[in-house]
């Protein structure tokens, strides 16, 4: 999986690079984005995965969610990127927040996100 890009970092490639090699949609940056941010939410080990320890500080690991198909799907509504993760209870709070935090910082915003079964 690619490193996050921030979204000025993905406008300075796009202004540099058309043409030259293929640029991922902004849209598959921000699914590539919020899914790297899941995968570093656990560590897979030999019995099954373990929480990072700094991300249950945050509560995520107290919340529901299916930790082995756990991904994200991204769309557009007008101007608002709309992240649905996939996998994790309907009311996510902690998880949602996380992802929604970083893609903000990352300047992917304005920013939706939910979780669905």
């Amino acid at each position: 999986m690619p490193l996050p890009i921030t979204r000025t970092q993905w406008e300075e490639h796009k202004r540099l690079l058309q043409g030259i090699v293929p640029i991922h949609s902004a849209k598959r940056v921000v699914e590539d984005n919020a899914n790297w941010l899941l995968e570093r939410l656990y560590l897979p080990v030999a019995t099954g995965y373990r929480l990072n320890g700094v991300i249950l500080t945050q509560g995520v690991g107290e919340e529901p969610v299916n930790w082995g198909d756990l991904g994200a799907y991204v769309s557009r509504r007008g101007k608002t990127w709309v992240v649905c993760l996939s996998e994790a209870a309907v009311d996510c709070p902690c998880l949602c927040g996380y992802v929604r935090g970083w893609l903000e910082r990352w300047g992917w915003s304005p920013v939706e996100v939910s979780s669905e079964w």
